[in-house]
């Protein structure tokens, strides 16, 4: 039978801990300056979203690795309100009924809850006025890109003059 397996205290208590087996944390808190490229599983349409979101993320320094999965979440949205938006240009705002009648096309629904949905998740990254404001983004480092795979970054004007689907709501 093999002996047990030592914790990783008890290995630094007997010194026996080696240092070529040693894994190292992520460090998930700091500031990513290099935009990552899009994970593999994403769609086409939703890495195209990511290419254009995550250099001025990256420019802004508000990202870190533990932000990933919410900018997955945004581009996804971004996509998902882009399709709705071509959906609704392509077949118009209304369709018929069974009974002759005439009721309101479903992707406008679908784009107006991705749009609210993409605004809140852009406030919470910073890519709003009040979204930076509340996270105190000052960018100590130029904007680096890795556009081996993409289009040049946009600056934060372009990138949002570049989404006319994508409106800020007031609540009132």
């Amino acid at each position: 039978m093999a002996p047990p397996v030592k914790s990783a205290l008890l290995k630094r208590l007997h010194n026996t801990e080696r240092a070529d087996r040693r894994r190292p944390k992520p460090d998930v808190a700091t500031r990513l300056v290099v935009p990552p490229r899009p994970p593999r599983h994403l769609s086409k349409a939703v890495a195209a979203e990511w290419r254009r979101v995550m250099p001025v993320l990256a420019g802004l320094g508000a990202i870190t690795a533990a932000d990933l999965f919410m900018v997955e979440l945004l581009c996804g949205t971004l996509a998902t309100a882009r399709a709705a938006a071509a959906s609704l240009e392509a077949e118009g705002s209304s369709t018929g009924t069974a009974a002759n009648g005439i009721k309101g096309h479903p992707s406008a629904r679908v784009l107006s809850t991705a749009r609210a949905q993409a605004a809140r998740l852009l406030a919470e990254l910073g890519l709003t006025p009040r979204g930076r404001a509340m996270l105190d983004l000052r960018p100590p480092f130029p904007l680096l890109i890795d556009d081996d795979d993409g289009p040049p970054a946009l600056s934060l004007t372009d990138f949002l003059a570049s989404n006319p689907d994508i409106v800020a709501t007031r609540r009132r």
